[in-house]
């Protein structure tokens, strides 16, 4: 009797591991295919990586090439990059072991196709800047050639553009392509599906030239509200999503949660459009400058996260070290507005000078609540010495920048200093002509100087030249630089493989490992 019942608990323990082991295995297979759900706030107008800019890019398309752990560009679809003497012809050789996702080889005519793609006036692509020294691009022997009309140093950093399938636009206008709401290209995944509004699906691609994605399954989740973004993430229904500062205390409370904090070169800062008569004052300008307690914004607004702003490249290899944020001084800069004319009045308390009050507008997007309380807090900084700022907050639909006297403007960037400077302040690129210096800044000064940046190879003589830069731009105070923000993303602790990459304005360039990725 105790044989017979001990074959059977034997039978019974045997059953029940056999089980677990199953259940386990099961377990094991359902972690690997749950997606990974990444939350962005950008609704996808189009997913062509030449006629708009989405987070979406990192996981489809693959340049020539592509940045490493320190933002430095290195080969990628390119496996040679031969540089003439004189700095003006490119010869680009290409893997011979890519593919689209369609099973087509990526070839050299892709390439040039692309490029040609962002030239052309008829795409209008927010890329068309970057290639504007290209003078030809050809395919010879099967290398892309690309020749220059001057040396142009920050091409290497350009080329990590997506690249295109050109049979993909065959008898199709570029702006009209299906291509545009299903797009395909060489990069870790694939596109599956799009509900527009809402997500795009994609899988892992499994003939990518490099290593396959480990997770297998991505969900690009459109959450456009940056509470609802919380909410999901606390519910489980979104594994990333990058986080405002305030944002970081809700998700450390949450067991099935972690804050992930980079680096980041994102700065904010007050926009002075110079368009307006009453900015013309640099005087006025750094004045306000020394009305802004930038460690208590910091400590105030981004929670601790982030640090006092000198200028535009302080997380920059080219950064000015002997350039300082303004010190928080009112006295002071009560003084600086009395001297340049504008006079207290002691029955309103704000300044004027010649009948004029001291007061202009300042535009903020509305659903940005991190501007908002910036704004606010300047607004109510500004006070104190006598100046009076409106702030005016619009949805991005209908934000005109330029209607405006100041914009609360958000920028940066982590690779080669022409990136940071050019497009936004260079005279040449006034945003009312199709480029984004917004506030119409004009410096004869820095205007040569950016030429001078982007024609010079010598790596000593660009720090100089950068430098140069910073320090006429601490003069000028064409923006008041008042803080950079930590880049801040929430996570499902089971996700492991996120490098410390130095990022770009709103988290730009996290995602360049995603393929790397893992769910614990």
């Amino acid at each position: 009797m105790f044989r017979k019942f001990q074959g059977w608990l034997l039978t019974l323990i045997l059953g029940v591991s056999v089980l677990a082991g199953v259940a386990s295995s099961v377990a094991v297979q359902a972690q690997e295919d749950q997606p990974l759900v990444y939350a962005t706030d950008y609704n996808l107008n189009t997913m062509n990586p030449i006629l708009g800019s989405t987070e979406l890019h990192s996981f489809i398309f693959r340049g020539l090439m592509k940045f490493d752990e320190n933002n430095k560009p290195q080969m990628d679809i390119a496996s040679e990059v031969d540089v003439s003497e004189d700095q003006l012809v490119y010869t680009i050789s290409l893997r011979d072991d890519v593919l689209f996702h369609d099973g087509e080889k990526l070839k050299a005519s892709d390439v040039v196709f692309t490029i040609e793609s962002i030239l052309d006036d008829a795409n209008a692509s927010h890329l068309k800047k970057d290639f504007e020294l290209v003078k030809k691009i050809e395919e010879v022997d099967g290398k892309v050639v690309l020749s220059l009309s001057e040396p142009f140093t920050p091409l290497m950093d350009k080329l990590t553009v997506p690249i295109l399938p050109a049979h993909a636009f065959k008898d199709q206008k570029m702006t009209e392509a299906d291509f545009n709401q299903a797009p395909f290209g060489a990069g870790p995944y694939k596109f599956v599906t799009h509900e527009e509004g809402n997500f795009v699906e994609m899988e892992a691609f499994e003939d990518y030239y490099e290593e396959p994605a480990k997770i297998e399954k991505v969900l690009f989740k459109i959450v456009e509200d940056a509470n609802a973004r919380i909410l999901q993430m606390q519910a489980g229904e979104i594994d990333v999503a990058f986080l405002d500062p305030g944002q970081v205390s809700e998700v450390e409370k949450n067991d099935h949660l972690k804050v992930f904090p980079v680096q980041s070169s994102e700065y904010f800062g007050l926009m002075y459009n110079f368009r307006s008569e009453i900015f013309q004052d640099k005087t006025m300008r750094q004045a306000l400058a020394h009305a802004v307690d930038r460690e208590a914004l910091v400590e105030g607004i981004f929670d601790g996260h982030g640090s006092p702003a000198a200028g535009p490249l302080q997380y920059n290899r080219y950064v000015n070290e002997d350039i300082k944020p303004y010190d928080y001084d009112l006295e002071k800069a009560g003084k600086m507005l009395e001297e340049a004319g504008w006079k207290l009045d002691e029955k309103d308390g704000f300044r004027y000078k010649d009948g004029e009050k001291l007061a202009f507008d300042a535009i903020v997007p509305v659903t940005d609540t991190v501007r908002v309380d910036i704004a606010n807090y300047l607004r109510e900084e500004f006070a104190k010495v006598g100046a009076d700022m409106e702030v005016v907050a619009e949805d991005w639909s209908t934000l005109e920048i330029e209607d405006h006297d100041a914009f609360l403007y958000a920028w940066g960037s982590p690779y080669d200093a022409d990136t940071a400077l050019y497009s936004v302040f260079h005279s040449q690129e006034d945003s009312l002509e199709g480029g984004q210096n917004y506030n119409a800044y004009a410096n004869e000064e820095v205007d040569r100087l950016l030429e001078e940046g982007r024609r010079e190879t010598n790596d000593d003589k660009r720090r100089e030249i950068y430098q140069e830069i910073q320090a006429i731009m601490a003069d000028d105070q064409p923006y008041i630089f008042a803080a950079y923000k930590d880049g801040l993303y929430g996570l499902d602790k089971d996700l492991e493989g996120m490098s410390q990459r130095a990022l770009g304005h709103h988290g730009a360039g996290f995602l360049w490992n995603v393929e790397t990725w893992t769910r614990e």
